[in-house]
C-alpha cells in the first residue's frame, strides 16, 4: 500500500497510528474492488489543502469507466469501505486531533478516458 501513499500523506500518518490504520484499511479494501474489476487504474492517497486552509485526506482513483453508472458503482462500493474504516478510527482514537482527521477522509473517483500504467 506505500507506493500508493504520498509524502504529505505518509508524515500525517507517522504522527497519528489510528489514522493510518484507517488509511490503510481503506486503501487495501479499494484495491481488492479494483483487482477483481481487472481494469488498468491508478489509485493514491494525499493531503489537499482547502482555501479556508484545512485539510482533506484524500483517496483518489482513476479509472476508465464505459458510463456514469460503472462509475457510481465503484464509488459507491469504495465509500462503503472507506465509511466502515472511519468508524472503526473513530471508535478506537481517543485523541480529538487525530478523530478530525480521520473524519476528513475522502473518496474520490475520477474518469479518465486512457490509463497509463508508466
Amino acid at each position: 500500500m506505500e507506493k500508493f501513499i504520498w509524502e504529505e500523506m505518509k508524515s500525517k500518518m507517522k504522527k497519528y497510528p489510528i489514522f493510518a490504520e484507517v488509511i490503510y484499511d481503506s486503501l487495501k479494501g479499494i484495491y481488492q474492488i479494483l483487482e477483481q474489476r481487472k481494469n488498468a487504474y491508478r489509485l493514491f492517497a494525499y493531503v489537499r489543502k482547502t482555501k479556508d486552509g484545512f485539510d482533506e485526506n484524500v483517496l483518489h482513483i482513476q479509472m476508465h469507466f464505459k458510463d456514469n453508472q460503472e462509475r457510481d458503482n465503484l464509488w459507491n462500493e469504495a465509500s462503503e469501505k472507506v465509511v466502515e474504516s472511519i468508524r472503526k478510527g473513530i471508535k478506537k482514537t481517543s485523541d480529538p486531533r487525530e478523530k478530525i482527521e480521520i473524519q476528513n477522509i475522502l473518496c474520490a473517483v475520477r474518469s479518465e478516458k486512457r490509463i497509463s500504467l508508466n
